[in-house]
């Protein structure tokens, strides 16, 4: 699973192995290390809610998917537009809003 994090958007790629293993398992999890300075999990959970959601802290990022999206997701494959979901602050402070996508990266080079 790779992430990237721009100002308020995560984005989750996921290889389509990583997404069957999503479905099946419910959970997928990635660890990135800096160094011996620190380290950043990234958890994904599948979820039977309506809505995603995102908690944790900044050492460990907690990811809650809806099984829905997901099936729906995994219907339309190979497609090139993922899951784009809109989180809003408990206060509703749309300033603070928050955009968590998640794509099935289906030309993944990476060697596994």
């Amino acid at each position: 699973m790779r992430y990237q994090l721009d100002q308020q958007r995560l984005r989750l790629r996921l290889s389509p192995a990583e997404f069957r293993e999503l479905l099946e398992s419910a959970h997928l999890q990635a660890e990135t290390r800096f160094l011996d300075c620190f380290s950043v999990i990234v958890s994904a959970r599948v979820l039977d809610h309506s809505k995603a959601s995102l908690g944790g802290d900044s050492a460990h990022w907690r990811i809650g998917l809806p099984r829905a999206s997901l099936s729906e997701l995994a219907g339309r494959l190979p497609c090139r537009d993922g899951l784009t979901f809109e989180l809003e602050p408990a206060d509703g402070d749309r300033s603070k809003a928050f955009e968590l996508i998640v794509d099935v990266d289906l030309h993944d080079k990476r060697r596994v």
